[in-house]
């Protein structure tokens, strides 16, 4: 099988980090565990409510995707000899 994954995934989770960061430099170890860790959880609960969006949007994409795909699959077993797609049919 194929499949596609979202590398920029761990981006989205830092990039909020990122901006709170020069903040939470000064402060204590607990208060800054505790500025971390609701940064985190809210960005958690963002995404919860986010994601019907989310999975919708790639849910089409992947729907384009296929369509490609099959279209470009369909225009190289035209383009083969016979012959081979019946052998490459065999093998599977």
């Amino acid at each position: 099988g194929a499949a596609r994954i979202d590398g920029e995934i761990m981006e989205t989770l830092w990039a909020p980090l990122n901006i709170i960061s020069p903040s939470a430099r000064g402060m204590s170890t607990p208060h800054r565990q505790e500025c971390l860790d609701f940064q985190m959880n809210d960005c958690n609960f963002m995404k919860m409510i986010r994601i019907g969006m989310f999975l919708s949007r790639k849910y089409k994409e992947a729907k384009r995707g296929t369509a490609k795909s099959s279209q470009a699959f369909n225009e190289l077993n035209d383009a083969a000899d016979p012959d081979m797609v019946v052998r490459w049919e065999e093998q599977e």
